[in-house]
């Protein structure tokens, strides 16, 4: 499975965000979406966090889940990390 680095942040459920903290072992699998384009599938893991609660930021591995074009997800792009259509919050890949 191939992964990426991001660095993420929540927005507070004030904003819109989620009520409760995001699980990073890996069963956390959200869509993102660069420049308002096609959804991309992903699971967001850390090494460090357990969870990450609506308003924090963090580092993340990203896994990559389907075997379609993740191009987008080039070093620099920043995407929207949503549920369903809802965002919850945002990155840039390192």
């Amino acid at each position: 499975m191939d992964s990426l680095r991001a660095d993420i942040s929540l927005l507070p459920n004030s904003e819109g965000g989620r009520s409760g903290a995001i699980d990073l072992s890996g069963r956390y699998t959200p869509h993102l979406r660069v420049d308002g384009g096609e959804y991309l599938g992903v699971a967001l893991r850390s090494d460090t966090a357990v969870t990450l609660d609506p308003g924090e930021s963090g580092l993340v591995t990203l896994d990559l889940l389907y075997d379609i074009d993740y191009g987008a997800l080039a070093p620099g792009a920043r995407f929207e990390i949503l549920e369903g259509n809802r965002r919850i919050g945002a990155g840039v890949v390192l």
